[in-house]
């Protein structure tokens, strides 16, 4: 495992020259990466509703096991196709339903690991219990928090603690992915990709229990890491944040060398979703130029509360520079429908109504039905 230590001496050497990059061989690679944040503890689907062909419908969107659902379609696909795959959670699984208030985070990293995650981000909320039942849970998780600029080697609560990670290392050979857990003996034919995680650098402000962990600054790390991994030959790179749209977006103007761009904090369901009378929440993988004006960066988020699943494929040449950023944002329906919010048995949908609301949704790329 990697330790806050190791990290700090390795950026120190990227940023000092002394580290000189190995002769790892590069091809044209396209990667997808499926991405979750902000689900709350929304284990249960969230009551909603959307217009098809001007029909208002009364639903429900999400919870875990639509999710998992998704992913496992999205898996299956990957070995069918032998594509590369990522499935990343940009933070704030805790809070938000009686299921947090009840089990404080346990019941989120059985479900969590369920799913198979590669790596989480993160969030401030996962600060509202205390260090010590934080630690607990990052402990207990089989995926790796992914957070750079978070330094927990000041807090006594999270002594020994060795799943809060700088950055995690995948290597790809198509549908086949491993950890690589030696940044200094990296695999010479394989396409490799750098995760590294980015917290809210004001976390004390916002957070109440936030202890002796120190959070440092968001574009100095993310500069200074990019520096450093693209220094041992990895040139593909994302960051997992949780700082919210706006800030991702000031961030790709500020840091050269990030790819993706995974995000959480703001909520932010991306994409043009006006075909169900809802509004255009901006683009979904929206390509931000960095500051060098020459590489630009791919940026993504995916809502809340286990509504929506995103899933961007992004192709890189073999200087490691994106060449095609896109995807979106799906919304997971449940197929019983109702005219009215209350939702009494006398207003649900008759079986040719629900026929036509399925021929609707069959038809968009941004909702789908799962059970």
């Amino acid at each position: 495992m990697f330790s806050k230590p190791l990290i700090a001496l390795s950026i120190t050497l990227a940023l000092s020259g002394c580290v000189t990059t190995p002769a790892v061989q590069h091809q044209p690679f396209t990667l997808t990466v499926a991405h979750i944040n902000d689900t709350h503890s929304h284990f249960d689907p969230v009551k909603s509703s959307f217009s098809a062909n001007g029909v208002e419908v009364f639903n429900e969107f999400g919870g875990y096991p639509r999710l998992q659902a998704m992913v496992t379609q999205y898996n299956a696909q990957a070995q069918k196709n032998d594509q590369s795959l990522l499935f990343l959670d940009a933070g704030d699984a805790f809070q938000g339903s009686a299921y947090f208030k009840i089990n404080q985070g346990a019941m989120n990293a059985d479900l969590l690991d369920q799913m198979g995650l590669d790596g989480m981000a993160l969030g401030n909320h996962e600060f509202d219990l205390n260090n010590q039942k934080l630690n607990r849970f990052v402990s207990s998780l089989d995926i790796p928090i992914i957070a750079t600029n978070v330094d927990v080697s000041h807090d006594t609560n999270f002594n020994g603690q060795t799943n809060i990670l700088p950055y995690q290392i995948f290597a790809f050979d198509g549908d086949h992915k491993t950890v690589v857990k030696d940044i200094n003996n990296l695999p010479k034919h394989k396409n490799l990709v750098a995760v590294f995680g980015l917290s809210l650098q004001d976390m004390p402000n916002i957070a109440p229990h936030t202890g002796d962990v120190k959070f440092l600054n968001e574009v100095k790390t993310a500069q200074s890491t990019v520096d450093f991994l693209k220094s041992k030959g990895i040139n593909d790179v994302i960051a997992l944040t949780h700082i919210g749209n706006a800030t991702d977006i000031a961030l790709a103007e500020k840091v050269n060398g990030i790819d993706l761009i995974v995000g959480g904090h703001s909520h932010t369901l991306l994409g043009d979703f006006t075909n169900i009378g809802w509004s255009n929440f901006g683009p979904y993988a929206q390509m931000v130029k960095n500051p060098n004006g020459k590489a630009s960066t791919c940026i993504v988020q995916a809502g809340k509360y286990a509504e929506a699943i995103g899933k961007v494929n992004v192709s890189f040449n073999s200087q490691g520079e994106v060449t095609n950023c896109a995807g979106h944002n799906t919304l997971l329906s449940n197929d019983v429908f109702y005219h009215k919010s209350d939702r009494k048995p006398q207003d649900k949908f008759t079986a040719a109504q629900t026929a036509q609301v399925e021929q609707f949704i069959a038809k968009q790329k941004n909702i789908v039905i799962i059970n």
